[in-house]
């Protein structure tokens, strides 16, 4: 949730009471700025139980360009440690770094339940398992191995660098759309099977797609003049983003028309003033737009998501139509 600062710190007490309302047991307050924590605390004190660490929900206050975000999440949930008790991340998630990818799909009101996911440098498998549960497949890229419980039955393993997987990706999605089985591509909506002549000259279904090129006889380079299959392209590699854009150019072109591209930016190291990638500049457009508006995206978000680091971001973009 979010509401600009401008209706004044005591309306975000109420919203905050409201949020907990129906919430059960004890909660945790966390907020960034800190300073901002130890006033909503004596505010809230009174009014509702706290405890700092035998909480059963964490609320989560942002005070971010302008606008307070925030939100309540159960402390089963939260990755803690203690003298006592080994790293964890609760429930079945593999990793903390899923969060992220929920967020955003929930930033760019994803719906889809039957699309096609391709997770590059999805090692150990945390958003790899969470996309299995959004989308009918994934492929999951990345040399490393995945974690077994991210290969769950609708997941494809391509163990080598995105840039070696071009092909291997392209027949798989082909294979998932089943516009290499007959069915007809997205430029013919007759319902027609589609034909492609066979090597003696005879036609036969199910083997290709002359209208649009994609099939099993199409290569990745060729289909991708003509438009992808994928709904969805994640990245979440531990990559400067200068690195990442090299290896997005290259799997880029698979993703189909409308179809949605979440990714990490780490600026680890490479200073804290991220305002020239957002939209910063003199132009007033951000680097990161300008550097995606070559591969065909007009609509590109870089948003502070609440599972944000203070050292990420994160990218939503919707390649044109």
């Amino acid at each position: 949730m979010t509401f600009a600062r401008r209706h004044g710190s005591q309306e975000l007490v109420e919203k905050l009471l409201q949020l907990a309302a129906p919430l059960r047991g004890a909660l945790r307050v966390q907020c960034e700025p800190r300073d901002l924590e130890a006033w909503l605390v004596s505010q809230l004190v009174d009014r509702v139980q706290l405890h700092p660490v035998k909480y059963a929900h964490a609320m989560h206050v942002l005070h971010c360009e302008g606008r307070y975000r925030f939100s309540a999440q159960p402390g089963s949930l939260l990755f803690r440690t203690s003298p006592t008790m080994a790293p964890r991340v609760g429930g079945d998630r593999l990793s903390k770094a899923a969060g992220k990818l929920a967020e955003a799909l929930e930033v760019a009101q994803f719906q889809s339940n039957s699309g096609l996911a391709v997770d590059l440098g999805a090692a150990p498998g945390g958003w790899t398992a969470f996309l299995a549960k959004r989308v009918r497949r994934v492929v999951a890229i990345d040399p490393a191995p995945l974690d077994p419980r991210a290969l769950q039955h609708n997941v494809t393993h391509l163990a080598c660098r995105a840039e070696q997987a071009l092909e291997g990706l392209w027949q798989q999605l082909v294979a998932w759309s089943g516009t290499g089985g007959g069915a007809c591509c997205e430029g013919d909506k007759t319902g027609r099977v589609c034909q492609r002549p066979d090597d003696d000259g005879s036609s036969s279904g199910g083997t290709g797609c002359d209208c649009c090129g994609r099939g099993a006889g199409a290569s990745a380079a060729e289909a991708c003049t003509r438009g992808g299959l994928a709904d969805v392209v994640c990245c979440d590699m531990n990559f400067y983003l200068t690195e990442v854009l090299p290896v997005l150019r290259e799997v880029l072109p698979l993703l189909r028309p409308g179809g949605l591209l979440i990714f990490t930016l780490k600026f680890c190291g490479h200073g804290r003033d991220k305002s020239d990638w957002g939209g910063g500049g003199a132009s007033g457009e951000g680097r990161l737009a300008t550097e995606l508006r070559p591969l065909g995206f007009s609509s590109v978000q870089m948003v502070w998501l609440l599972a944000n680091t203070m050292s990420e971001r994160t990218c939503i973009a919707v390649k044109d139509g």
